[in-house]
């Protein structure tokens, strides 16, 4: 098991097998994240817009958090396991109030 024991070990023993991921996808992975999160900083967006599916990214935030030595790096993970959140399956209509609002946003920024 990758992430050691809990009180849900064998469904976390299921989904580190489903989710066997190297060190190297899982750092390719929350790179390509990083820069998703920095173009479209605290808004809700599609899912479709992350590197992987969502519980690929968990897992591979999880994976990093586990290696992470540096605090700031731990708390860049735990952060962005938080913001996993923004990121939704979205509708046609849905993703179109997404792009307004985030005009919208953009605008007060400038």
């Amino acid at each position: 098991m990758i992430f050691g024991g809990n009180s849900h070990a064998s469904h976390s023993s299921k989904r580190a097998a489903e989710f066997s991921i190297q060190i190297e996808e899982a750092y390719a992975i929350v790179q390509h994240y990083a820069e998703v999160v920095e173009k479209h900083p605290g808004t809700i967006e599609n899912d479709s817009l992350l590197p992987a599916k969502k519980d690929k990214m968990k897992w591979s935030l999880l994976l990093l958090l586990r290696q992470a030595k540096k605090p700031k790096r731990q708390d860049w993970l735990k952060v962005g396991y938080l913001l996993l959140a923004n990121f939704q399956p979205l509708s046609k209509a849905e993703r179109a109030i997404v792009a307004k609002q985030d005009e919208l946003f953009r605008q007060k920024l400038d």
